[in-house]
């Protein structure tokens, strides 16, 4: 990736501003970018298919309420979310464009998600949508502190280990936002607990199906070694669902908040507080 070295500003939860951060994708990524596994690999695509669809939907919610806010230091925080969550969306709009040139088919898969997040999410009513973007947001913060804490893009390519770092910083840097929002706009228990499920089910369903429909057009993908490399991702070597469930659990206790879990050295080892970052 390619920056002005000024524009990557420490990590810093309590002032919310996006980092502008041009990658550079090319013809150097492989199509297998992560250990050479099709599953690992297409977990990660997988995600990125849906997530500008999904993050341009959250931006547009989200500031709709910035005029109903009040409280100043929550308006500005709510500004640095959505700054944020736009330049994610046309980052992995960037790479999307990538898998395309790769020759993955996944046209059909976005115009679902398409209508989904603009035709059909705006049925439930503002309080819910808002309860289901907090559950995301807590999955997303749980995910990338797995993430940064175990260095699960180690291996990966140095591209797509960029691109995944920087987004699960300011990831955590701004997982307090949404479900302040949400609590400020309007705080039901019940609903904060039917919009994380709600959430979560989406996540968890568009990945999964983004993955397995990129992952069957892989040559070798119906093999004995994508089994051991499920298996490794999620249970074993990874640890993915039980690390996973063990961060999302906490959310549905009637007095959680996301600061209670102090989570930013990871965020600073991405970004450090006391010098600019490179990557």
């Amino acid at each position: 990736m390619t920056t002005n070295p000024t524009l990557l500003k420490p990590f810093n939860s309590q002032q919310i501003s996006p980092r502008r951060i041009a990658f550079q994708f090319g013809s150097q990524i492989p199509r297998l970018w992560f250990r050479n596994s099709s599953i690992m690999t297409q977990l990660l695509n997988g995600t990125n298919l849906f997530l500008p669809a999904f993050e341009a939907y959250m931006v547009h919610t989200v500031q709709g309420q910035l005029r109903h806010l009040h409280d100043p230091a929550l308006r500005s925080q709510v500004k640095g979310l959505i700054g944020q969550e736009s330049n994610h969306s046309q980052a992995h709009e960037q790479y999307n464009d990538i898998l395309r040139h790769q020759n993955y088919r996944f046209e059909t898969y976005l115009a679902v998600v398409n209508w989904f997040f603009e035709r059909l999410m705006p049925r439930l009513g503002l309080p819910l949508q808002l309860a289901a973007i907090a559950g995301f947001e807590h999955l997303t913060a749980s995910l990338s502190e797995i993430t940064l804490h175990h260095n699960t893009m180690a291996q990966a390519h140095p591209a797509m280990k960029a691109l995944w770092e920087w987004h699960a910083a300011e990831e955590l840097e701004h997982k307090n936002i949404a479900f302040d929002l949400f609590e400020a706009i309007d705080g039901s228990y019940w609903r904060r607990v039917l919009g994380g499920v709600l959430g979560i089910a989406i996540v968890v369903t568009f990945m999964t199906t983004g993955m397995l429909l990129l992952a069957a057009q892989d040559p070798g993908f119906f093999s004995f070694k994508t089994l051991s490399d499920l298996n490794k991702l999620l249970l074993t070597e990874y640890r993915l669902i039980p690390r996973t469930v063990r961060h999302i659990v906490p959310y549905f206790q009637p007095k959680f908040h996301p600061s209670q879990r102090d989570d930013r050295h990871y965020g600073e080892q991405i970004f450090p507080p006391s010098a600019i970052a490179h990557h």
